[in-house]
């Protein structure tokens, strides 16, 4: 079928349906409707999609300050076997994942490394991934005393970034031995093979 997607936001006989995800800190009911089968002339040409339509979401800027409310939202999707958690949940995580690609071409230098092994750029990723991971076994989720302070015109934090587990890093590197060093070294290597093996092989 072909829809439009202000039409299928005001007609009434598709109900709302409700997905609980998690944002802002916090997990919280999202209203949406779903068409499936649709056909964008320009976009999917005769490949069927998914439209999620998603209702304005309600949100407060302080605890006792008034509520205000978000534009709502239309989404064409070519994946029509994704559950729909999901797919919304992959929508309303995007600026967590720009973030992501930020940090990996700015700090780890992804797409920059002169390499010859096809592994390499996953590698890069893996280590991205186990040094989120790392930071949040030692540390918590929340920026505490073990980071650097934050220079006096930078906002506060509550989360730390990729800069901010850089650095503790580097001072425990450079503080253990050499020998050691270098056991940690072959240790770390043989896990980013594994991990680099896994990305390569997941469809």
């Amino acid at each position: 079928m072909t829809a439009r997607t202000g039409g299928t936001y005001e007609d009434k006989s598709r109900p709302w349906k409700e997905v609980r995800l998690f944002h802002g800190g916090r997990y919280c009911r999202v209203r949406y409707k779903e068409v499936n089968e649709v056909l964008w002339r320009r976009g999917g040409l005769r490949r069927p999609l998914r439209l999620f339509v998603l209702a304005p979401t309600a949100y407060r800027t302080t605890k006792a300050g008034r509520r205000y409310y978000r534009e709502k939202a239309f989404l064409l999707c070519d994946d029509t076997q994704l559950p729909v958690n999901a797919r919304l949940q992959a929508y309303f995580d995007r600026r967590k994942i720009e973030v992501n690609h930020r940090d990996e071409k700015s700090i780890l230098g992804v797409g920059q490394a002169q390499v010859w092994a096809k592994l390499s750029a996953p590698r890069l990723v893996a280590v991205y991934s186990l040094l989120l991971l790392s930071g949040l076994q030692a540390y918590g989720s929340q920026r505490t005393g073990a980071y650097e302070a934050l220079p006096k015109w930078r906002r506060p934090a509550w989360r730390p970034s990729c800069q901010d587990l850089m650095s503790p890093l580097r001072k425990q590197l450079a503080a253990q031995p050499e020998g050691r060093r270098s056991r940690l070294a072959d240790a770390l290597s043989g896990v980013l093979r594994a991990a680099a093996y896994s990305v390569s092989h997941t469809d």
